[in-house]
């Protein structure tokens, strides 16, 4: 049976993308680029390599914008059912409103910021086989969590965010990489009828004090949150370590580890890995890399130098 036959994806997009500003300020958070190509677009990608034809995909800020860029997604040989939220109705409250569009069939929830390479088909059989409701990604990681999650030595989550992360049972501890498998009870019966719910700390603990099993998928790829300013450097430093080539279009390899978009200039030193962007400017005796993105509009003068770094090409403040 197809992954089409047993999922529906649905790609959550709304978001405002306050913490990305000024590059949220006139574009939703989905077409931020990552080095050469905006975030949403391998992760439609991903849905159609691996057999997915219908996906469902919400809107709220700048929407106009993502339908246009999107549009019915026969750009990607999907079919995309796109739907406005004049209010923001959390990722609990979008399945709710998504309903006719999921029926029976188990959700495929993805955030639309998120960078990452899951194997949809492997997490999908860990989730069924475990006979959870709803199944979490999480990339396991020691240190401040800002999305933690934590859970036990079989698999099944203890706790998240605000809740239950103190429980004893738990013996890991990591953050969520942006996927979610869901299956139609949660909506039916544990999503309010009206008003903005979110799956994470609305539904789950409600889940768990119904004693349904709510599951971890480990994941191990790469993943970035491209939520903020740090975790888009780090989603183009995994660009630039070669481990989500999907973002390197339309730029051409220059030199080993040297991508360069039409219409950049590269007259300086260079120190691979580096990435311009088109209309991005080295000029002579500025020196670029390691690690450096350049954005359009971005420049270094002669005696500048950006390593480790990104250049967006507009002011940032702090």
């Amino acid at each position: 049976m197809s992954l089409a036959e047993q999922v529906r994806p649905l790609l959550l997009a709304a978001g405002l993308g306050t913490r990305l500003r000024p590059l949220t300020l006139h574009q939703p958070k989905p077409l931020v680029r990552v080095c050469g190509r905006p975030v949403i677009d391998p992760l439609l990608d991903l849905l159609a390599a691996a057999g997915c034809t219908d996906v469902g995909l919400n809107t709220h800020w700048q929407a106009a914008a993502l339908q246009a860029h999107v549009g019915d997604g026969r750009a990607w040989g999907l079919r995309l059912d796109c739907r406005h939220e004049p209010t923001l109705l959390g990722g609990a409250g979008t399945l709710r409103a998504f309903a006719d569009f999921l029926g029976d069939q188990t959700a495929l929830v993805l955030n639309a910021d998120s960078v990452l390479l899951p194997n949809f088909e492997a997490l999908l059989a860990e989730h069924r086989a475990a006979g959870a409701v709803l199944s979490l990604l999480c990339t396991e990681f020691v240190g401040p969590l800002k999305r933690g999650a934590a859970w036990d030595e079989a698999g099944w989550l203890r706790g998240i965010r605000n809740w239950g992360l103190d429980d004893p049972r738990a013996t890991h501890r990591g953050l969520f990489a942006g996927l979610h498998l869901v299956e139609p009870v949660v909506w039916q019966e544990f999503v309010a009828a009206e008003g903005p719910t979110n799956l994470v700390t609305d539904v789950i603990p409600a889940l768990a004090a119904a004693g349904l099993p709510v599951r971890v998928l480990r994941y191990d790829g790469p993943f970035a949150d491209i939520g903020d300013l740090a975790g888009l450097y780090q989603a183009q430093a995994l660009v630039l370590a070669r481990r989500l080539t999907a973002f390197l279009q339309p730029a051409e390899e220059v030199a080993p580890g040297v991508w360069v978009e039409p219409g950049a200039r590269l007259a300086g030193t260079v120190e691979p890995p580096v990435y311009l962007a088109g209309g991005a400017d080295v000029e002579a005796g500025a020196r670029v890399g390691p690690y450096a993105v350049l954005w359009p509009g971005a420049r270094l003068a002669a005696g500048e130098q950006l390593a480790w770094g990104q250049d967006l090409g507009v002011a940032v403040d702090g």
